[in-house]
């Protein structure tokens, strides 16, 4: 079980290595999440809080499973937008989230990381459009294995 402390730290520290996220945003459910984004500008990194579940095979090999779901958005006015406006909005927010992963893929690297299990092929990225009501960009979902001390 990744502790949410540490989840939190790490989802900060994102943000300071990545100069165009302007805002951390933790939730405990994406319902929360709308209630906490109000009206917020520029780019948002929204980190919902992780699930868990077993990933042991015995007792004596006891390992968590948590599934982590972040949400890369921007507060985009849509009804004007062009289709030009609209790939350039989406290459920025596509290369952040690229910015993301690679930071994710090489912490996995350090022995005491929190994400030090990464379940590489796990990681999934998918394009938002519209979401929490006028957001969009992409969502990034990946699964990191921890062992029960």
């Amino acid at each position: 079980m990744i502790f949410i402390d540490d989840y939190k730290t790490y989802v900060e520290e994102i943000k300071d290595s990545i100069s165009e996220i302007n805002e951390v945003v933790l939730a405990v459910t994406e319902k929360h999440l709308i209630k906490k984004l109000k009206d917020k500008s520029g780019v948002v990194l929204c980190a919902i809080h992780p699930s868990y579940g077993s990933n042991s095979d015995d007792i004596d090999n006891k390992r968590d499973m948590n599934i982590i779901m972040f949400f890369l958005i921007e507060n985009i006015e849509t009804s004007n937008v062009t289709e030009t406006n609209e790939v350039l909005h989406y290459k920025k927010m596509q290369l952040i989230a690229k910015a993301i992963r690679t930071k994710i893929t090489e912490d996995s690297r350090i022995c005491n990381h929190i994400f030090k299990l990464l379940k590489l092929g796990s990681i999934n990225i998918d394009t938002v459009y519209s979401e929490f009501g006028k957001y969009n960009g992409y969502s990034i979902m990946f699964s990191v294995d921890n062992i029960e001390k």
